[in-house]
């Protein structure tokens, strides 16, 4: 009887700590699904940035600017471009890490989605 006591309390343990873990995985998906919209949209608007950045360049390239001042304004411009190459990519960075938590939080939660 002891034994059957025993495996019981070992049978809730183990039910408690399944029951944890899907918790968390559904509160990780939560957040991942929260934080890809955001996330998305940064992404794509400093991408535009980059393409409005390289058409001021080449703006600037054709206007009547002295030659001191353009050199002034591409700079300006060149590093506008890096920064927000910088934002991309770190962006794309986070993505990997969101996607990433979406198929531990399915192994523990059976969830199902997908996020692209």
């Amino acid at each position: 009887m002891q034994k059957t006591v025993d495996e019981l309390k070992n049978a809730r343990l183990q039910l408690t700590q399944k029951e944890k873990t899907a918790s968390l995985g559904e509160f990780a998906a939560g957040i991942a699904r929260e934080i890809h919209d955001p996330l998305s949209s940064v992404i794509k608007h400093s991408e535009t940035g980059i393409d409005l950045t390289t058409d001021l360049k080449r703006q600037l390239s054709t206007g009547n600017i002295p030659e001191d001042q353009q050199l002034k304004l591409n700079s300006i411009a060149d590093q506008l471009m890096k920064n927000q190459q910088k934002i991309i990519d770190d962006g794309y960075q986070a993505e990997e890490i969101v996607k990433g938590m979406l198929p531990r939080s399915r192994k523990t939660s059976g969830e199902d989605d997908v996020l692209t």
